[in-house]
């Protein structure tokens, strides 16, 4: 059976795993990221303008789980880059304006009706904000608020033959302690992950065409065939 590293944060483990080991694929746990939450007081004033906003966008279901652990979304018009994103919104008591299918630059485009709308984007610190211009040039007012910080960590040194990446940080983390010269197949989400394989050297075998953990499995089947 194929050694599959799942290198996202520990806590994603499980959504990872069920995809793959319906597979037949063997998820070995790899966490290269730590997910360090923002203050008490950055993630109530997150859900106070929340609360208030026209609408909010989500690119990661991991906002949700930080700002209303516990439910209680408020009942604010979300855009949400996937069906995982959207199935947070919706556990949490949220409501989807829109759901995306293909990324974050895709969705920001397919999202009409924003002029003079107020939208909060909780994120993760350090992500690329360029891409927000988009709804910006179209009239939006967009607040940023940073709720949590993916910090690179390195993995621990279980032999794999393939991994899967959906973040430039778990690239970064893996890079640490490993080489992804090792690797018979690399697995990313999207292109930003693609890119950051790129920009070390490297050659993501399989992207999803969506931004899920379903499609991102389908692609590494397909590059494992082609690399038996």
């Amino acid at each position: 059976m194929t050694d599959v590293a799942v290198t996202t944060s520990a806590d994603s483990f499980s959504r990872w795993a069920d995809w793959l080991t319906a597979a037949g694929l063997e998820p070995v746990a790899l966490p290269c990221i730590e997910v360090v939450p923002a203050s008490e007081d950055e993630l109530d004033r997150a859900r106070r303008a929340a609360g208030e906003a026209d609408a909010i966008l989500l690119t990661s279901p991991r906002p949700v789980g930080l700002l209303w652990p516990d439910g209680g979304m408020p009942a604010v018009p979300v855009a949400a880059v996937g069906p995982a994103t959207a199935a947070a919104v919706e556990d949490a008591g949220g409501i989807t304006e829109l759901v995306g299918d293909a990324g974050g630059d895709e969705l920001l485009a397919e999202w009409q009706n924003v002029d003079g709308r107020r939208i909060v984007f909780p994120h993760a610190r350090g992500a690329d904000l360029g891409r927000l211009e988009t709804l910006e040039s179209r009239g939006a007012h967009v607040e940023r608020f940073p709720v949590y910080e993916a910090r690179p960590t390195p993995p621990g040194p279980d032999p794999v033959d393939s991994a899967l990446f959906a973040s430039p940080s778990a690239v970064e983390g893996w890079l640490i302690s490993r080489s992804l010269n090792e690797l018979r197949v690399v697995g990313v989400i999207g292109a930003t992950t693609a890119e950051a394989i790129r920009q070390a050297g490297g050659i993501a075998d399989a992207m999803a065409d969506e931004p899920t953990a379903e499609a991102v499995v389908e692609a590494l089947l397909a590059a494992l065939e082609r690399k038996p």
